[in-house]
């Protein structure tokens, strides 16, 4: 294994959930986010976040979320 984790994200009604489950790591459950809107991005962030930092959002979360982001308004 190469410690890489794929997630697969969807927005709106147009997308091939077969794909997203494609590209997506396994378990799908984790890795596969199927959204109606953009806006429902902010349901699924501390999620997001958690994934890409390896799932230590302890002690490494702040400098995380910095480089990713994905707190910003």
């Amino acid at each position: 294994s190469s410690g890489i984790q794929i997630m697969a994200i969807g927005v709106g009604k147009a997308t091939n959930k077969r794909e997203l489950r494609d590209i997506a790591s396994d378990p799908d459950s984790e890795f596969v986010f199927d959204l109606n809107s953009f806006s429902a991005l902010q349901a699924i962030k501390y999620r997001f976040a958690d994934i890409a930092c390896g799932g230590n959002m302890g002690k490494t979360m702040h400098l995380c979320c910095l480089r990713l982001k994905i707190f910003e308004s």
